[in-house]
């Protein structure tokens, strides 16, 4: 049975280099999965086609890998993702950052660090600052990762001074990880600012800094004209659990789930889980009810459950006598109970949903084809423009693939049966010296 498990894996593999070979084919997801847990004989196999393809092929590769490995948590590029941050090409560069945002070898922290100094293109070098920001959270845990994290820390503090607005921004959003006392100016600066670009980097260190000293200013802002700052004021609220914020959120979501875009309505329905209490929960199960057809919004609903679930355990343990300074005061309690919870937003949903114009339903391609293969076309296919409905579609439909636990290629993984001895394996590179000129070495097309 492992065997026949084996040559199966064997042969996709190779079904999946034949293919990204061939430039006029496009890649399926599943093709995509054979890419995963490179190493050894297969890894080099795949770096002699690499290195001949073409730069639109490589992003081709590099961007499917990424929304897959969105999709679907089981899969690891990080062996392409490493070979990637090599290339020309900085929109591979940037996304192979993305695709490697949870790796903490040593090997891509020196690597990520070289990129947020000197790599050319910006866009790169804030990916790697966001990257660097990452290790920061490791500060508390094992020796080995306090040694990185402070490696990251240095780098960051020698950007701090460089002059560019955007490289500076994503900097202070690095170092709020850990609340470092030198960015709390520029926090404050960024939140009172007339430029809404530094308001929304100001929110998301806020986001990233979980320090409630900013509530009065994530509140001022829950109403903003500009829905980009909007949107991120609603995420620290949410983070912060903000009770002020609370009725804002909850009739948000009670009364414009439909008209909102999609990142407000997942960033709502992630703040009211946050909160938590029994409206939250029941205009939660609302909403699933109303999305139920939307497969793409499972994993937004689990998420939620979870937050309600941690919510009410906060909320038992704020009961005790010894814990009731650090859930919170009485004051607040009270405001809470005398306007939060005097309005029904349960009923108010309901109503909502109650007069929601009729649903149109909609022509779409075959869906099996949308799902299996990523198109890269540049062009438009609404060649129907010119014939419009009269009648409001009521929800805007998801356009996420959806995952089957039957797609995935379980010979690739393994058993992990000692977790301290993976400790020692993620870190077996630490030993080989870094190339600053690996980036030089590959062959150019």
């Amino acid at each position: 049975m492992e065997n026949k498990r084996m040559k199966n894996s064997n042969s996709k593999f190779s079904e999946g280099l034949e293919t990204l070979k061939n430039s006029q084919r496009e890649l399926t997801y599943k093709e995509v999965q054979a890419f995963s847990d490179l190493e050894t004989d297969r890894l080099d196999q795949f770096v002699k086609v690499w290195n001949y393809l073409s730069d639109k092929r490589k992003a081709m590769l590099t961007e499917l890998m990424f929304i897959e490995s969105y999709n679907n948590t089981m899969v690891d590029f990080s062996a392409v993702a490493l070979l990637a941050l090599n290339e020309r090409d900085p929109f591979v560069r940037r996304i192979s950052l993305k695709l490697l945002s949870e790796n903490r070898k040593r090997t891509f922290l020196e690597k990520a660090i070289l990129l947020s100094r000197s790599d050319p293109d910006l866009t790169v070098r804030l990916e790697a600052i966001s990257v660097l920001g990452f290790f920061l959270t490791d500060m508390e845990k094992s020796a080995r990762h306090r040694e990185k994290a402070n490696a990251a820390l240095h780098a960051l503090e020698m950007l701090q001074d460089v002059d560019d607005p955007a490289i500076q921004m994503q900097v202070m959003e690095a170092l709020a990880y850990i609340d470092q006392p030198g960015i709390l100016p520029k926090i404050r600066a960024c939140l009172a600012s007339s430029d809404d670009f530094a308001i929304c980097a100001g929110l998301r260190a806020v986001q990233n800094s979980l320090n409630d000293q900013w509530s009065e200013d994530v509140l001022d802002l829950l109403d903003h004209t500009n829905p980009d700052i909007q949107l991120e004021a609603v995420k620290a609220a949410g983070l912060l659990q903000l009770k002020k914020a609370r009725p804002i959120i909850f009739r948000m979501l009670a009364t414009e789930f439909d008209s909102v875009d999609n990142e407000m309505l997942e960033a709502l329905i992630i703040a009211a889980s946050q909160f938590g209490g029994e409206q939250a929960k029941e205009m939660i199960e609302e909403l699933e009810e109303v999305f139920e057809d939307e497969e793409d919004m499972t994993d937004l609903f689990d998420e939620a459950k979870s937050n309600l679930e941690f919510a009410a355990f906060q909320e038992k343990l704020a009961q005790h006598p010894d814990l009731q300074a650090v859930f919170g005061n009485e004051d607040e309690a009270e405001w809470e109970d005398e306007d939060s919870e005097a309005i029904n937003y349960v009923e108010l949903m309901r109503e909502h949903i109650e007069n929601l114009p009729p649903f149109v339903e909609q022509v779409e391609d075959d869906e099996d084809d949308y799902l299996d293969t990523a198109s890269f076309d540049d062009d438009d296919d609404d060649d129907d423009d010119d014939e419009e409905d009269d009648e409001e579609i009521r929800l805007k439909p998801h356009h996420h693939r959806s995952n089957s636990m039957l797609d995935i290629d379980w010979s690739q993984f393994r058993i992990i049966e000692d977790l301290s001895h993976e400790d020692d394996l993620l870190d077996d590179e630490d030993d080989i010296t870094f190339d600053p000129d690996a980036d030089k070495k590959h062959p150019k097309k």
